[in-house]
């Protein structure tokens, strides 16, 4: 009778151990206790993590994908690959990165020449009118024309240097345009 409980203690611990490991591997009918933002380098991800029971679990293909490797599901499996590209894929993204940030520092450049140009245009103007109006009443209009000579100056320093912005722009942006005609 030993025996028999001795047997039975042994079994209903190696079955009742495989069930309470198979239970914390697998996560189906789990409930989902919430949702947590994921960065990688500071940088949020596109997808969110999930907790169950407190654990965190990630997405593959996410993750995968951010650290540059190649996500594949077949034959009911998930396969990560390391991707021997990944530093230059990363090269490529942060060319492209410092590209669109110097393209928007010279729009931002651009505009503010523009604006300057539109208010010397208004100042050259109205200093025409003043001239004219006091050179009408005899009085010394010299300091007038040498404003409106130095206003018209700027702004001609100001039209070459936005043609200057506009070939630097525009040579930027070809370049992107010829790389993306190569990758495709």
């Amino acid at each position: 009778m030993k025996r028999f409980i001795t047997g039975f203690l042994c079994g209903a611990l190696l079955f009742g151990g495989t069930a309470v490991l198979a239970d914390s591997v697998s996560l189906v009918g789990k409930k989902v206790d919430g949702e947590v933002s994921v960065f990688y380098n500071d940088e949020p991800l596109a997808a969110k993590a999930i907790t169950v029971e407190g654990t965190s679990y990630l997405p593959v293909r996410t993750v995968g994908n951010t650290l540059g490797a190649k996500i594949e599901y077949r034959d009911g499996a998930v396969y990560v690959e390391q991707v021997d590209e990944y530093d230059a894929i990363k090269e490529k993204v942060l060319k492209d990165i410092q590209v669109e940030m110097k393209k928007e520092e010279l729009r931002k450049e651009l505009e503010k020449l523009q604006k300057a140009v539109e208010n010397n245009k208004k100042l050259i103007s109205e200093l025409e009118k003043d001239i004219e109006l006091n050179s009408s009443q005899g009085f010394d209009v010299s300091s007038l024309i040498r404003v409106k000579e130095t206003t018209e100056a700027v702004n001609q320093q100001n039209l070459q240097k936005i043609k200057e912005l506009e070939a630097q722009l525009a040579e930027l942006e070809g370049q992107e345009d010829g790389e993306n005609q190569d990758q495709e």
